[in-house]
């Protein structure tokens, strides 16, 4: 079963990622997510950033 993140819990994970400079696949032990969704969730946020 999947479980649903929220969007807070999504940009934490994706802030820590581009902040601290970490790897996807560290940030993604600490967070409980896949380096899938933590890419997806990061392309999203450069994206809305942009706009």
């Amino acid at each position: 079963m999947t479980k649903h993140k929220s969007e807070d819990y999504k940009l934490s994970a994706v802030k820590y990622f581009l902040e601290n400079k970490d790897t996807k696949d560290n940030t993604c032990k600490i967070f409980k997510c896949s380096v899938r969704s933590l890419l997806r969730w990061t392309k999203r946020y450069k994206k809305e950033k942009r706009n």
